[in-house]
């Protein structure tokens, strides 16, 4: 379905044969023509009443100024934290790797991304501990992610 200019929610039935036994099955799919996107401020906003470990439904775009970042050559990913005012950690984007196209070679260093503007696409999360409340786009295991499949937060442009 190409040119949708709005969500749409379609039905797919499928019949299934097996001997003489058929049985029909009904599924709703939403497709999702484009993902919100947020400032850092509007992220948080957004996750106003989330609870320690809830996730946004959909995925979404969280775009903000990197005050401190670094990278891990293990995972090859960064964890990467936006501004909010005067705020230096107000949000994270926690093992996020890069897009197709996006040079990734000159950031190894630590915090080789402060002050550049960073957009991410991933699920927003919110993780509490004793000490602290972390508004994210974090790495999803297979088992908690929405899709059944580890998701990685993806870093879609850098720029100065």
């Amino acid at each position: 379905m190409t040119g949708l200019t709005s969500d749409v929610t379609v039905k797919v039935v499928a019949t299934l044969k097996c001997g003489s036994a058929t049985d029909k099955k009904e599924f709703s799919l939403k497709l999702v023509t484009k993902l919100e996107t947020y400032d850092v401020a509007g992220a948080i906003k957004a996750m106003a009443g989330y609870t320690s470990g809830q996730l946004s439904t959909a995925q979404v775009t969280v775009t903000g100024v990197v005050s401190e970042s670094s990278y891990s050559s293990k995972y090859g990913s960064y964890t990467i934290w936006l501004k909010n005012g005067d705020t230096a950690k107000a949000f994270e984007f926690y093992s996020a790797v890069c897009a197709d196209g996006v040079d990734k070679n000159e950031y190894h260093e630590a915090n080789a991304l402060a002050g550049y503007t960073v957009t991410c696409t991933g699920y927003l999360q919110l993780y509490v501990n004793s000490s602290e409340t972390i508004y994210e786009i974090g790495y999803l295991s297979a088992s908690k992610s929405p899709t059944g499949a580890a998701t990685s937060p993806v870093i879609s442009s850098i720029s100065k």
